[in-house]
């Protein structure tokens, strides 16, 4: 299955890290992003890692302010669009 990318201003961004934002938003811890996700936690610090390097913060509440500055909404809303519609977590995570 091809990946579905979003945008995030001018940043082209993968679905599965407009998740990970959607989840940081939320509040979700790493360990509850990578369960909700079907990922592993490197996984989820890997995404986060380069979220923070493209939108040039440092942290995840400047993460969460550029996320929420770019439309996400605090239920996983992105531009109108449910992130998680059609999500159907994986069996085993990505790595360990």
């Amino acid at each position: 299955m091809p990946t579905e990318y979003i945008f995030l201003g001018k940043i082209k961004i993968s679905i599965q890290k407009g998740r990970v934002i959607a989840l940081c938003i939320q509040g979700k811890l790493r360990k509850e992003m990578a369960e909700i996700l079907g990922i592993s936690i490197s996984a989820v610090d890997k995404h986060t890692a380069f979220l923070k390097l493209k939108l040039k913060v440092s942290n995840p509440q400047q993460l969460v302010a550029e996320g929420m500055k770019h439309g996400y909404t605090t239920n996983g809303y992105f531009g109108g669009r449910d992130l998680f519609e059609g999500f159907v977590k994986p069996d085993k995570p990505e790595d360990k």
